[in-house]
């Protein structure tokens, strides 16, 4: 076994001062959750989400299993598809999924769909 090193009290009182006067490091779970939510990042994932909820009565179930949303970035809405014939399927639906979008969410702005291939 190794050596114990016994810690004298007043370098205990000196590590307890320390440790109280340092910044605190660690947040509640309340504190990470508001301040994510009040990110750039925080504010996409949650507008992701809000348009996965209402995409398969968007474009249609369909479309849905070959257009997928990754996020959204100053008004642009990305969509990954997976075949270039998915892309030109949205391109035609484009104002009617801006629209739809507007309506069932009317406090997330997309102004635009970006659509991109990506094959599994």
């Amino acid at each position: 076994m190794g050596m114990r090193r016994t810690i004298k009290a007043s370098e205990l009182v000196f590590l307890e001062k320390y440790e109280n006067e340092s910044p605190k490091t660690t947040l509640s779970m309340k504190d990470c959750v508001t301040t994510f939510s009040e990110t750039s990042v925080g504010n996409s994932v949650v507008v992701v989400s809000n348009i996965h909820s209402i995409w398969d009565k968007i474009v249609g179930t369909d479309t849905s299993q070959h257009a997928k949303v990754r996020h959204v970035r100053n008004g642009v809405l990305y969509i990954s598809v997976d075949h270039p014939a998915w892309s030109t399927q949205l391109k035609y639906m484009q104002s009617r999924i801006i629209s739809e979008i507007s309506k069932a969410l009317p406090d997330e702005e997309i102004t635009s769909i970006h659509m991109s291939v990506k094959r599994s």
